[in-house]
């Protein structure tokens, strides 16, 4: 479990209390020991209590987890031998538990109680004598993502600790001699373990980035099922153009997605200094290597309307989508970094509202070719959503979420301001698309939620600087301030401690009235005889209240108390 304090207690400033617990002391506090599940003389898996799945019952629930996480691949290799009552029952109810997530049939007593079985019989497995690393590793992936979903961040640190160990313990194994099945199970578990928790990490760039490249990427299942391993193939080899597995392609726009994310953590275009449109800029690198990636893909990967339509009839939808989604975000991200997304005039796309000195001399019609792409990338997105809606195959994970809210954001932009790209038509439909997957998500599970009404707070805004006038000056400090907020949320990270978003919004807002009192201090003192004014005092719960009633916001988003309440669907159990 590592040392105190642990990460949770660090970011809530609880050091001092902080305690870490034993594997019996923590089953002690969870409660009484709960018996091993077996099987029936049907060759049916008993998963909990009273409830029995057969092999059938079994696929579809695995099917069903596989289409909302494309990352636990580990489950397609299980699938494919389609003996599936011979699986571990933790295993099987771990995927039960998960998938009970999005079962509307499903009481939340019974949700948790499925969760505290699936804790005690996750401890109690920690105690065997013959541990089996694999299947802890596998179910401790799955019980991270049921917590992070639920908001419940202190047992997502509590079960991340296992799981960091039964990880490094398979990340260090030689393989060498493992039959060739085991070994695949093996380095798929590793993969899903990497993905899952690319964004839960407090390292650096460099070790996230070092464990991608120490192994090959998955086999498909002609080389599995042939026994024989051909030319391994590795993170980087995108670029010698060959065809590649839909997961190997998932994994490698991973890789894009940590470059992009660790420039615009860094500061983006405030930290480099750089002119994006410079060959030599750390912009236009990632640039060229999303535009290499796109160039390397085979004509049946290549992103268009009949290859989406077709990855469904293959039932390879949701990982299609989900490599594409990775790389359009990552895009989007990187370019979003030079717009403003607030007009200060109608002339269209000019850059940064700012006027960084270093922006200044860009190439005739960069600024609007950028802001295009952008749009484009957000639109192409939506239409990614929208036949997954048309095949019942919506994914509803953080991840995911935090991408079709940007894409919704883009798009809510250019229904509001359709002078910024005069070409964009049918923003709208585009947009409700975007709109369509939230409600669905916001149906099931919390964070859905907050995402929809993250998405109802932009409506808003931009509704009140096109209706009432704020200045640019508010609205862009108040994107910055969303930008953080939806960095925060994805794939659930915790929150910051540390961080107060009440004060700094309060702070921006203040700034905003200030600047209409000094001007009508202006008009006084030339109307009366330059008289000098009474003090004004300014009152932060004030000025906070008229701007809230002004936009007729039904919660502060902004708050970190509300932050919790707004996608945590669970009460948790005392």
């Amino acid at each position: 479990m590592g040392k105190s304090p642990c990460n949770y207690c660090r970011t809530i400033d609880n050091e001092s209390n902080c305690v870490l617990y034993t594997t019996k002391e923590y089953r002690k506090i969870r409660g009484p020991k709960v018996n091993n599940n077996s099987r029936n003389n049907n060759n049916n898996l008993i998963i909990f209590e009273n409830i029995t799945l057969d092999n059938k019952e079994i696929k579809k629930i695995i099917e069903f987890a596989l289409q909302h996480y494309p990352e636990l691949f580990f489950l397609n290799l299980d699938c494919s031998v389609e003996k599936y009552n011979q699986l571990d029952p933790l295993l099987i109810l771990s995927i039960y538990t998960l998938v009970s997530l999005f079962d509307k049939t499903i009481t939340n007593k019974k949700r948790i109680e499925l969760n505290k079985s699936l804790e005690n019989q996750f401890m109690t497995k920690l105690d065997d004598c013959d541990i089996d690393n694999i299947i802890i590793t596998q179910c401790a992936i799955i019980l991270l993502i049921i917590n992070w979903q639920n908001g419940k961040t202190y047992k997502g640190y509590l079960i991340g600790g296992f799981a960091e160990r039964a990880y490094k313990t398979l990340f260090h194994l030689n393989l060498d001699n493992s039959p060739i099945f085991k070994r695949e199970k093996i380095l798929q578990t590793l993969w899903s373990y990497q993905l899952i928790t690319l964004s839960l990490r407090d390292e650096s760039i460099e070790i996230v980035k070092s464990r991608l490249h120490k192994f090959r990427l998955p086999m498909d299942k002609f080389q599995l099922i042939s026994g024989m391993e051909i030319n391994p193939i590795y993170i980087d080899s995108i670029n010698n153009g060959k065809i590649h597995t839909l997961t190997s392609l998932l994994i490698m726009s991973s890789e894009i997605w940590i470059d992009c994310l660790s420039w615009l953590t860094k500061g983006g275009k405030y930290y480099f200094k750089e002119e994006p449109w410079d060959i030599n800029s750390a912009w236009n690198k990632l640039e060229k290597k999303i535009l290499i990636f796109y160039k390397s893909l085979g004509i049946n990967q290549q992103f268009s309307y009949n290859n989406l339509i077709t990855s469904f009839k293959n039932d390879i939808g949701n990982i299609y989508c989900s490599f594409y989604l990775t790389l359009m975000i990552s895009e989007i991200i990187i370019h979003r970094d030079f717009i403003p997304f607030i007009p200060s005039d109608t002339e269209g796309a000019k850059g940064p509202f700012d006027k960084l000195p270093w922006l200044i001399n860009a190439p005739n019609g960069w600024w609007q070719k950028s802001a295009s792409l952008v749009f484009e990338t957000a639109k192409n997105i939506s239409i990614i959503l929208n036949v997954c809606k048309q095949n019942d195959k919506y994914s509803c994970n953080t991840f995911n979420g935090f991408i079709a809210l940007t894409a919704a954001s883009i798009l809510s932009y250019i229904k509001h301001f359709p002078y910024y790209d005069n070409h964009f038509k049918d923003a709208d439909i585009y947009y409700g698309y975007c709109l369509e997957y939230l409600s669905y998500y916001k149906s099931f599970l919390g964070i859905g939620g907050y995402y929809y009404k993250v998405l109802m707070q932009n409506e808003k805004i931009f509704d009140l600087a096109v209706k009432r006038g704020v200045s640019s000056l508010i609205i862009t400090n108040f994107e910055q301030l969303k930008d953080e907020i939806l960095d925060i949320a994805n794939v659930s990270g915790p929150i910051d401690g540390n961080a107060n978003y009440k004060t700094q919004l309060d702070k921006l807002f203040i700034l905003e009235r200030n600047r209409n009192i000094d001007d009508n201090i202006t008009m006084n003192i030339t109307s009366n005889n330059h008289t000098e004014p009474e003090p004004i005092k300014i009152r932060e719960d004030q000025y906070r209240q008229e701007l809230s009633s002004l936009m007729n916001w039904e919660f502060d988003w902004m708050s970190l108390e509300n932050y919790q309440e707004s996608w945590t669907p669970y009460i948790e159990e005392q």
